[in-house]
């Protein structure tokens, strides 16, 4: 455990009174030889004690006069609350979900659509994503892993012949686009 260094155990031990408000605002605190023989310490001690003070702002220093308690604790108010109104409407799935497919269509602009966030086509890197594509497939064929290929036959394939169908129509897509990106 670190031991606390002289001075700043005097500067705790006054926080600590100031706080609990046994110096109040205002109030003339003891001079730097009272505090120097009470804690029998020296006088560049207790100086340095009333510096931490002064530094974290229990205390101010004035001129011919000594130093001077300053702390005032912050109360924070309670926040207000609020009670909102209860509405209870119920009403059944499928109509709150008509209502956000009608929000759609009409163009509510008092509705923010975050899952409809998409950037335009124009942003996308497609050129940057193709060729690290192309080297991850690189990659890929580097450490010897390999995919089984959809062959014409579905049928002993798991799933639905749809599903599977589209799967296909996508990879044959991304392929001819890496063989299109690759050759420029």
């Amino acid at each position: 455990m670190k031991k606390e260094i002289l001075y700043q155990e005097i500067a705790r031990t006054i926080a600590y009174q100031i706080k609990k408000g046994v110096w109040k605002a205002g109030e003339k605190l003891p001079s730097l030889r009272t505090i120097s023989n009470e804690n029998g310490v020296s006088l560049n001690t207790a100086i340095q004690a009333y510096y931490e003070l002064e530094k974290d702002g229990f205390i101010i220093s004035r001129p011919k006069s000594g130093y001077i308690v300053n702390y005032k604790p912050i109360r924070l108010s309670v926040p207000a609350t609020t009670q909102p109104s209860v509405k209870p409407e119920s009403k059944e799935v499928i109509d709150l979900i008509a209502d956000v497919y009608s929000s759609l269509e009409i163009g509510d602009k008092s509705i923010t659509r975050f899952s409809l966030g998409m950037p335009e086509a124009i942003l996308l890197p497609i050129a940057k994503l193709n060729k690290e594509l192309i080297e991850m497939q690189k990659q890929l064929s580097e450490s010897k892993v390999e995919y089984r290929r959809i062959e014409n036959d579905f049928r002993n394939l798991q799933g639905s012949y749809r599903l599977v169908c589209q799967q296909k129509s996508a990879l044959e897509q991304e392929v001819s686009l890496l063989r299109h990106d690759s050759e420029k």
